[in-house]
């Protein structure tokens, strides 16, 4: 009797303590303008990490041209992941281990994010963060 005491007051312990948690990451969710407010990308969580998607863009017809698989170069951009794997950090208030594709370039980078202001930070990096690049991203209101 008293063991199962026990495991219902830990597993209660445990959902409350990880919606605090979860709750904190899960802040970041939302609709936000590309850097260049040229489209907005949709950020989601699927099994406790947080992707991007490309939701609208002033060029809807634009093709993944430059993707480094050739059978996805006449895909179109518009619809697809373009933020991968990002875990939350609630010690440093980050989403980290994360990757972006670009689709201008081809390229995929190592990235993080973090809000502030009231505004999403991005920096992508090839190797180490310091030598990176940051994007500011505003939330669509």
């Amino acid at each position: 009797m008293l063991i199962m005491k026990c495991n219902l007051l830990f597993g209660f312990l445990l959902l409350v303590f990880s919606s605090f948690y979860g709750g904190d990451a899960d802040k970041i969710i939302g609709t936000y303008w590309s850097p260049y407010k040229d489209g907005k990308i949709s950020i989601y969580k699927k099994d406790g990490k947080f992707y991007g998607k490309s939701v609208e863009s002033k060029t809807p017809e634009l093709k993944d041209a430059k993707n480094p698989n050739v059978a996805l170069r006449n895909k179109v951009v518009l619809g697809q992941d373009c933020f991968f794997d990002f875990v939350y950090d609630a010690d440093a208030d980050e989403y980290l281990d994360g990757t972006i594709y670009n689709p201008l370039d081809g390229n995929t980078y190592s990235a993080k994010m973090w809000l502030e202001d009231g505004q999403l930070k991005l920096r992508g990096y090839l190797g180490i963060s310091l030598f990176g690049v940051t994007k500011t991203m505003e939330l669509v209101k």
